[in-house]
Protein backbone atom coordinates (compact mmCIF):
# COMPACT_ATOMS: atom_id res chain seq x y z
CA UNK A 1 0.00 0.00 0.00
CA UNK A 2 2.79 2.02 0.54
CA UNK A 3 3.72 1.99 -3.33
CA UNK A 4 0.10 3.97 -4.21
CA UNK A 5 0.70 6.25 -1.60
CA UNK A 6 3.73 7.97 -3.37
CA UNK A 7 2.47 7.62 -6.33
CA UNK A 8 -1.14 9.87 -4.66
CA UNK A 9 1.98 12.10 -2.74
CA UNK A 10 3.78 12.70 -6.42
CA UNK A 11 0.84 13.23 -8.49
CA UNK A 12 -0.77 15.93 -5.69
CA UNK A 13 2.86 17.80 -5.91
CA UNK A 14 2.81 17.86 -9.49
CA UNK A 15 -0.95 19.42 -9.26
CA UNK A 16 0.32 22.01 -6.99
CA UNK A 17 3.36 22.97 -8.98
CA UNK A 18 1.65 23.15 -12.44
CA UNK A 19 -1.13 25.54 -10.68
CA UNK A 20 1.46 27.38 -9.42
CA UNK A 21 3.53 27.39 -12.98
CA UNK A 22 0.25 28.16 -14.39
CA UNK A 23 -0.44 31.30 -12.37
CA UNK A 24 3.17 32.34 -12.85
CA UNK A 25 3.01 32.03 -16.24
CA UNK A 26 -0.48 33.95 -16.50
CA UNK A 27 0.81 36.35 -14.50
CA UNK A 28 4.16 36.71 -16.84
CA UNK A 29 1.95 37.03 -20.14
CA UNK A 30 -0.41 39.91 -18.39
CA UNK A 31 2.89 41.92 -17.64
CA UNK A 32 4.30 41.35 -20.89
CA UNK A 33 0.85 42.37 -23.00
CA UNK A 34 0.50 45.50 -20.57
CA UNK A 35 4.25 46.81 -20.35
CA UNK A 36 3.94 49.68 -22.88
CA UNK A 37 6.33 52.01 -21.50
CA UNK A 38 6.57 50.82 -17.85
CA UNK A 39 9.64 48.64 -18.27
CA UNK A 40 12.96 48.61 -20.05
CA UNK A 41 14.06 46.36 -22.83
CA UNK A 42 16.64 44.32 -20.12
CA UNK A 43 13.72 43.77 -18.07
CA UNK A 44 10.84 42.92 -21.05
CA UNK A 45 13.81 40.32 -22.03
CA UNK A 46 13.98 39.04 -18.68
CA UNK A 47 10.22 38.62 -18.63
CA UNK A 48 10.15 36.86 -21.67
CA UNK A 49 13.10 34.34 -20.37
CA UNK A 50 10.64 33.69 -17.34
CA UNK A 51 7.55 32.88 -19.47
CA UNK A 52 9.15 30.20 -21.49
CA UNK A 53 10.73 29.08 -18.28
CA UNK A 54 6.85 28.90 -16.79
CA UNK A 55 6.11 27.19 -20.03
CA UNK A 56 8.79 24.88 -20.00
CA UNK A 57 7.92 24.06 -16.21
CA UNK A 58 4.28 23.47 -17.55
CA UNK A 59 5.48 21.05 -20.19
CA UNK A 60 7.93 19.00 -17.74
CA UNK A 61 4.66 19.37 -15.28
CA UNK A 62 2.51 17.94 -18.09
CA UNK A 63 4.85 14.96 -18.44
CA UNK A 64 6.03 14.31 -15.34
CA UNK A 65 1.93 13.70 -14.61
CA UNK A 66 1.31 11.28 -17.72
CA UNK A 67 4.09 9.24 -15.99
CA UNK A 68 2.56 9.56 -12.79
CA UNK A 69 -0.76 8.22 -13.86
CA UNK A 70 0.55 5.78 -15.96
CA UNK A 71 2.70 4.45 -12.81
CA UNK A 72 -0.79 4.72 -10.84
CA UNK A 73 -2.70 2.32 -13.38
CA UNK A 74 0.67 -0.24 -13.51
CA UNK A 75 0.15 -0.65 -9.79
CA UNK A 76 -3.44 -0.91 -9.94
CA UNK A 77 -3.07 -3.83 -12.62
CA UNK A 78 -0.39 -5.31 -10.89
CA UNK A 79 -2.46 -5.15 -8.09
CA UNK A 80 -5.90 -6.45 -9.88
CA UNK A 81 -2.90 -9.29 -10.74
CA UNK A 82 -2.36 -10.44 -7.66
CA UNK A 83 -6.23 -10.57 -7.06
CA UNK A 84 -6.93 -12.40 -9.76
CA UNK A 85 -4.12 -14.95 -8.90
CA UNK A 86 -5.88 -15.21 -5.51
CA UNK A 87 -9.16 -15.76 -6.57
CA UNK A 88 -7.68 -18.05 -9.10
CA UNK A 89 -6.20 -20.22 -6.65
CA UNK A 90 -9.53 -20.34 -4.21
CA UNK A 91 -11.38 -21.43 -6.98
CA UNK A 92 -9.03 -24.03 -8.12
CA UNK A 93 -9.32 -25.65 -4.09
CA UNK A 94 -12.59 -24.72 -4.19
CA UNK A 95 -13.45 -26.93 -7.23
CA UNK A 96 -11.39 -29.66 -6.27
CA UNK A 97 -12.93 -29.58 -2.69
CA UNK A 98 -16.49 -29.45 -3.43
CA UNK A 99 -16.97 -33.00 -5.69
CA UNK A 100 -15.18 -34.61 -2.63
CA UNK A 101 -17.45 -32.69 -0.13
CA UNK A 102 -20.42 -34.18 -2.25
CA UNK A 103 -18.96 -37.96 -2.16
CA UNK A 104 -18.27 -37.31 1.51
CA UNK A 105 -21.53 -36.06 2.44
CA UNK A 106 -23.12 -38.91 0.45
CA UNK A 107 -21.10 -41.69 2.56
CA UNK A 108 -21.79 -40.23 5.34
CA UNK A 109 -25.71 -40.34 5.24
CA UNK A 110 -26.13 -43.92 7.08
CA UNK A 111 -28.32 -45.42 4.92
CA UNK A 112 -29.45 -48.30 6.28
CA UNK A 113 -28.93 -51.19 3.31
CA UNK A 114 -31.48 -53.30 5.61
CA UNK A 115 -34.52 -51.57 4.55
CA UNK A 116 -33.74 -51.29 0.78
CA UNK A 117 -31.34 -53.09 -1.66
CA UNK A 118 -31.43 -49.19 -3.42
CA UNK A 119 -29.88 -47.50 0.06
CA UNK A 120 -25.89 -48.03 -0.94
CA UNK A 121 -24.79 -51.41 -0.66
CA UNK A 122 -21.23 -50.37 -0.63
CA UNK A 123 -21.67 -48.95 3.23
CA UNK A 124 -21.91 -52.67 4.11
CA UNK A 125 -19.15 -53.61 1.69
CA UNK A 126 -15.45 -54.03 4.06
CA UNK A 127 -13.52 -52.07 1.86
CA UNK A 128 -16.54 -49.08 1.89
CA UNK A 129 -14.61 -46.69 3.64
CA UNK A 130 -11.17 -46.95 1.26
CA UNK A 131 -13.01 -47.28 -1.72
CA UNK A 132 -14.70 -43.95 -0.68
CA UNK A 133 -11.35 -42.22 -0.33
CA UNK A 134 -9.91 -43.56 -2.98
CA UNK A 135 -12.93 -42.08 -4.93
CA UNK A 136 -12.06 -38.82 -3.94
CA UNK A 137 -8.41 -39.14 -4.02
CA UNK A 138 -9.11 -40.19 -7.76
CA UNK A 139 -11.48 -36.85 -8.30
CA UNK A 140 -8.75 -34.58 -7.05
CA UNK A 141 -6.38 -35.86 -8.80
CA UNK A 142 -8.28 -36.22 -12.11
CA UNK A 143 -8.76 -32.35 -11.56
CA UNK A 144 -5.66 -31.29 -10.38
CA UNK A 145 -4.35 -33.19 -13.75
CA UNK A 146 -6.84 -31.17 -16.02
CA UNK A 147 -5.83 -28.30 -13.94
CA UNK A 148 -2.46 -28.67 -14.94
CA UNK A 149 -2.92 -29.53 -18.60
CA UNK A 150 -4.58 -26.31 -18.97
CA UNK A 151 -1.99 -24.06 -17.92
CA UNK A 152 -3.80 -22.89 -14.65
CA UNK A 153 -1.26 -24.36 -12.22
CA UNK A 154 1.77 -23.31 -14.10
CA UNK A 155 3.74 -20.54 -12.65
CA UNK A 156 4.26 -17.32 -14.85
Amino acid sequence: MQDHSHIRDAKRELAILRKAAWAHRETIQRLLQSSDDHFSQHTLLFLRDCSDHASQILDVTESFREVVTDLRDLYFTSLSQRTNDVMKLLTIISTIFIPMSFVAGVYGMNFDHGRSPWNMPETEWKYGYPFALFLMGIIASAMLWMFYRRGWLARK
